[in-house]
């Protein structure tokens, strides 16, 4: 989760809202509170009691945990809707001018002993003594007390610090073979969660290198954890995208040459780390080094850089598409046209670079690189779904040219694999001189198709829209399809009156001897209920009479016919 706790609508899904606005409604959200700094808990009462979760940093909702079923499984539940709808009402409730009270005497004002008093009348020399007591028997008040806290400490160098922090955090969190259960990851996401909220607030207080190193520590000793993690692991894996979505955010706002310079040594260095390509995170690096290569010197060090993974990644027998994409995108980035255009000739086998210089050039207005690239990736072996999208590409670019001819082409192309009557339309409109000569050879085409219901349907559509309905009604006749008479008989009763009647008797009649149980007799109902709805409830009526005449014993079928 990461999104404004004022736009809760947009997020969540309407099921859970609407069932969390009943329990907010009816009272059932109780004790909410911030238990820590932007760490909010509640209980929600329904079949049994439910405590939820909420961390919010400063308004925006970062992460939320239900104990229900409906949570584990969906990872979102009416509980949660309850608990944000009731924390935007507190959040967001103005304040009142507190009336002025009369000034009491310590005798007169009575007092709670509630965690507040204490804290103003303890000695703070004792409360120290306690804390440090208490951290010492309780691992996890520790760890919560350093990541609360840990940007105080000016003592051990930033980036030493969080280095420990995630370090003391993963080893109370890991079991002894070294794995996470539910109850470790929740605990490492907790710290990361604070460590997060401390980022936002060091960005805002334009304290950016705080800012990276925080987000460099994430990224170093989470990402190893990833393989070893039994639960939460898209959770985890969501704080490092955060992490790198850190350093972007930092380089957006102008650093320091320094710290700039810094962070792209950081990424260089790292992103050749096996780790990194195991959990599939280098591509977050080669992102980051892309948007910060902007001379000519850095250009040059990630081209070496992006070789010299491919090479690897071949070697290593991984999927190379991501990281020639990247390289293309450099390439691309640089001006550098005739490198880009070689690059991809050499790797036009490769779909998705193939498809990504494609769009790359239709977004800039290159149309005939875009159709040139389409017509070679179609010459290539490819697959059948970029085939799919590269004949796709080339009707877009015939249907702006206006090339009828390349539009015939590709229409076809794509009206018989798919079967879609869009592309009849398309077809027509742009054929208008010689579309019935072409509409007879698309027809006979797609009757020699192998059986599909598509195809029924499609032909059937064509018909029609041709107003070709003696045709319609021969071709309901030999298909002997209830579904397709279903879809056309009752369009051409205002035609065919009579042959569309005499139909529908012979085609129940035939499909009743051939047919039996409880679904020929549905379909038949539904039939008859569609011509009620048509207005034809005397042609219904009929029907339905010669039906119980004819077939009395067909059990079933009376009682799909009781309904009229």
């Amino acid at each position: 989760m990461n999104f404004p706790l004022q736009n809760i609508e947009a997020h969540l899904d309407e099921t859970s809202l609407l069932l969390g606005e009943q329990l907010l409604e009816e009272g059932r959200v109780r004790d909410l509170r911030e238990l820590e700094r932007h760490f909010w808990v509640a209980q929600v009462q329904e079949t049994g009691v439910f405590e939820v979760e909420i961390k919010i940093t400063p308004s925006k909702v970062k992460a939320a945990t239900c104990e229900c079923n409906r949570f584990q499984e969906l990872g979102k539940c009416e509980h949660i809707a309850a608990v944000l709808l009731k924390l935007r009402q507190q959040l967001t409730k103005p304040e009142l001018p507190e009336e002025p009270k009369e000034k009491e005497t310590e005798e007169d004002s009575p007092r709670r002993l509630t965690t507040g008093v204490v804290l103003e009348q303890v000695d703070h020399d004792e409360l120290v003594t306690f804390v440090k007591q208490y951290a010492k028997t309780n691992r996890n008040f520790a760890l919560a007390l350093k990541a609360r806290f840990a940007p105080n400490v000016s003592s051990i160098d930033s980036r030493e610090k969080y280095l420990q922090l995630l370090e003391s955090t993963i080893s109370a969190a890991r079991r002894p073979d070294r794995t996470f259960t539910q109850r470790g990851a929740n605990s490492i996401y907790k710290v990361l969660l604070e460590i997060q909220s401390q980022i936002d607030d060091a960005i805002a207080q334009g304290y950016l290198a705080e800012a990276v190193v925080m987000a460099q520590s994430i990224i170093e000793k989470i990402t190893p954890l990833l393989r070893k993690m039994q639960a939460m692991q898209e959770e985890i894996r969501e704080q490092i995208r955060e992490a790198f979505d850190v350093l972007h955010q930092v380089l957006a706002l102008s650093p320091p040459p320094a710290l700039k310079e810094s962070i792209w040594e950081y990424s260089l260095q790292e992103c050749r780390k096996l780790l990194y390509r195991n959990a599939e995170i280098d591509q977050f690096f080669f992102k980051l080094l892309i948007r910060m290569a902007e001379e000519s010197v850095h250009a040059e060090q990630l081209l070496e850089l992006l070789d010299e993974q491919i090479h690897r990644y071949y070697f290593e027998k991984r999927e190379l598409a991501r990281l020639l994409l990247a390289k293309l995108t450099l390439l691309e980035k640089l001006d550098r046209v005739e490198e880009a255009q070689e690059f991809i000739h050499r790797y036009i086998a490769n779909d998705e670079v193939l498809l990504f210089a494609i769009r790359q050039s239709m977004n800039k207005g290159n149309i005939k690189r875009a159709k040139n690239l389409a017509k070679s990736g179609l010459e290539n072996s490819v697959s059948k779904e970029t085939k799919a999208l590269l004949e796709e590409t080339l009707l877009k670019i015939a249907q702006l040219e206006k090339d009828t001819a390349a539009i015939q082409l590709y229409g076809e192309k794509r009206l018989i694999e798919t079967l879609d009557f869009e592309y009849v339309e398309l077809l027509k409109e742009n054929t208008k001189e010689h579309w019935f000569e072409l509409f007879s050879v698309l027809l006979e085409r797609i009757r020699e198709l192998p059986f599909s219901v598509e195809k029924q349907r499609l032909i059937g559509a064509m018909l029609y829209e041709e107003g070709l309905y003696s045709d319609l009604l021969a071709y309901l006749r030999e298909t002997q399809s209830l579904d397709l008479a279903s879809e056309f008989a009752h369009l051409l009763l205002p035609y065919e009156r009579l042959k569309v009647s005499q139909f529908y008797q012979e085609l129940f009649e035939l499909y009743l001897s051939n047919h039996i149980g409880r679904k020929p007799s549905a379909k038949i109902r539904i039939i008859i209920r569609a011509l009620f709805e048509n207005n034809e409830e005397e042609l219904a009526e009929t029907l339905v009479e010669n039906l119980r005449n004819n077939f009395p014993e067909r059990h079933t079928l009376m009682e799909e016919l009781e309904l009229f």
